[in-house]
């Protein structure tokens, strides 16, 4: 505001110092003895202009979105760490979206399945594909998590080295936010990761317990309506 209003003021007396002044007999004539005073009020007023537009690059660098926080953004990693749990193993380990939605009825469904009735052909067969499918399943689950993290590791670094080549102090918030942003995706993704290993825990777990019933009731052990 100080320098607007320098500006302006500067600007109305160059005015009067360059406004010719006049002869008794109407002819124009210059004061020779302004001309210094009139270059050091130009002087004057080229350094109040500099100073305005420094100001309004302060005020813009302040107020205006530069994009850094969209800066290296990849859609795809987001995709990868969404689906680092497929489709399949989310069939194959929630055991919530059955048709019964409270965790009682989900507990006794699981019971009840682990409990059944044993077929040993069927069943000795149906738990080694079940035994392989969540082995692939985890291994490729953990390879998709692994190529998504380094990805989400590698935009961290890009993000620093952008920070290194901008002395913005807007930029350099926009880009530290996007850092912070970042580091708390991969601390959601390994919380994910790891309530996935407890799923998969408890699915091995469930596993043997019906190999148990499968394999005891065929040699006359605990389940006495296994059929051959």
């Amino acid at each position: 505001m100080k320098s607007i209003s320098a500006l302006a003021a500067g600007l109305c007396l160059a005015f009067s110092l360059v406004s010719p002044s006049y002869s008794a007999g109407g002819i124009p004539t210059l004061d020779v003895n302004s001309i210094p005073q009139l270059n050091a009020l130009l002087d004057q007023l080229e350094t109040a202009r500099a100073q305005l537009q420094q100001a309004q690059a302060q005020v813009q660098a302040l107020t205006h979105s530069s994009g850094f926080g969209y800066v290296l953004e990849n859609a795809d990693v987001r995709r990868m760490m969404r689906e680092s749990l497929p489709s399949d193993a989310s069939a194959l380990l929630n055991r919530l979206d059955g048709q019964n939605s409270t965790l009682s009825s989900s507990v006794s469904a699981i019971s009840d399945e682990v409990n059944a009735p044993v077929n040993f052909q069927q069943d000795s067969k149906a738990l080694r594909e079940r035994s392989v499918r969540i082995a692939a399943t985890k291994k490729a689950m953990s390879e998709q998590a692994y190529n998504a993290m380094t990805k989400r590791l590698e935009t961290i670094d890009g993000l620093q080295a952008q920070i290194n080549q901008t002395s913005n102090p807007k930029e350099i918030a926009e880009l530290q936010a996007r850092i912070a942003i970042e580091q708390a995706n991969i601390q959601a993704d390994q919380t994910r990761i790891q309530l996935a290993e407890q799923q998969f825990a408890a699915e091995s777990a469930l596993l043997e317990e019906r190999g148990n019933v499968v394999y005891g009731g065929w040699f006359g052990g605990r389940n006495s309506q296994a059929t051959p």
